[in-house]
């Protein structure tokens, strides 16, 4: 994901929305990942982005909006209306996101 993030840096680009950023709760891979492993690769995400320039959105981790606010400059849901969850996002409201 480095890679990528720095290649749209090269290409011009404003920012990236890296996407399905909610493993732990699919978890299809088998990786037995933790609510914590996924905060920590966020934040990762978040960090090589802004290091790089760039506005980095969070799309998916519905379940740990509140702890990543401070880390991203947006977020997106296609489907909170659909999903009853657009209250959730309240913290990005919040922050003025």
């Amino acid at each position: 994901m480095r890679e990528r993030i720095e290649h749209a840096n090269r290409r011009h680009c404003d920012g990236v929305d890296p996407e399905n950023v909610n493993g732990w709760e699919q978890n299809r891979a088998g990786l037995h990942l933790t609510p914590n492993d996924q905060l920590d690769y966020n934040r990762y995400l978040a960090h090589v982005a802004h290091a790089n320039g760039l506005a980095v959105g969070l799309k998916d981790d519905v379940s740990q909006l509140s702890h990543l606010v401070v880390d991203f400059d947006f977020a997106i849901n296609e489907s909170c209306l659909e999903n009853h969850t657009c209250d959730l996002y309240e913290p990005f409201f919040r922050a003025g996101k």
